[in-house]
C-alpha cells in the first residue's frame, strides 16, 4: 500500500516537473528571445532616427555615442533570434505563430533596418526618412504584432501548465488527506 502511494506521488511530482521544465526550457526561452530581439531593434531604430535628425541639421554622426551602440543592438537582436531558432516550436498551435515572428524579423531586418543603417552611414537623411516611412514603420509594426501573438500564446501555455500543475498537486493533497483519514480510523 505504501509503495503504491509513493509511486503515485513520484508520478505526480515527475509529471509536474516535466510540464514546468517544458514551459521554462522552450516556450519562455523562445518568447523572451523574440521579444528581446524586438526591444533591441527598437533601440536601433531610435538611434537611427536620432542620427537622421543630426544629419538633417548638418551635424556629423561620427560623434554620436548612440551610433557606436547601433551595431551592438542589431547584433544582440540577431543573436537572440539565432538562439530562438535553435529551439524550434513544434506544437500545432505555436509553430505558425513562432515561424511568423521569425519571418517578420527577417523581413524587418533585411528590408527596413539594414537599408536604413546604410542610408544613415552614407549620409543620406532623405533616403533614411523615406525608408522610415515606407519600410521601417510598417514592417516594425508587423514584427511587433507577430511577436505579441507568439508571446500571448506562450503566456497562455504557461497559464495552462500552472493550472494543470495546481490541479495535480491539489488532487495529491486530497488523496493524501483521505489516506491519512483512513489510517487514523484504522489506528
Amino acid at each position: 500500500h505504501r509503495v503504491d502511494r509513493r509511486q503515485r506521488q513520484m508520478c505526480i511530482r515527475d509529471s509536474n516537473r516535466t510540464s514546468i521544465e517544458l514551459l521554462l526550457d522552450t516556450n519562455l526561452v523562445r518568447a523572451n528571445a523574440v521579444d528581446g530581439a524586438g526591444a533591441e531593434l527598437l533601440r536601433a531604430r531610435l538611434v537611427l532616427l536620432a542620427a537622421q535628425s543630426a544629419l538633417l541639421e548638418g551635424k556629423s554622426i561620427d560623434t554620436l555615442a548612440s551610433m557606436q551602440r547601433l551595431d551592438g543592438y542589431t547584433k544582440k537582436a540577431s543573436d537572440l533570434i539565432d538562439s530562438a531558432r535553435k529551439q524550434p516550436e513544434t506544437s500545432a498551435e505555436g509553430k505558425p505563430l513562432f515561424d511568423a515572428a521569425l519571418a517578420a524579423y527577417d523581413v524587418y531586418q533585411r528590408d527596413a533596418i539594414a537599408p536604413m543603417v546604410a542610408a544613415i552611414r552614407a549620409g543620406k537623411p532623405q533616403d533614411a526618412s523615406r525608408l522610415n516611412l515606407e519600410k521601417v514603420t510598417p514592417l516594425g509594426i508587423a514584427f511587433t504584432q507577430a511577436i505579441q501573438k507568439y508571446v500571448d500564446y506562450a503566456d497562455d501555455v504557461g497559464q495552462r501548465v500552472a493550472r494543470d500543475t495546481s490541479t495535480r498537486i491539489n488532487g495529491a493533497i486530497v488523496l493524501l488527506v483521505c489516506l491519512l483519514a483512513v489510517v487514523a480510523v484504522l489506528v
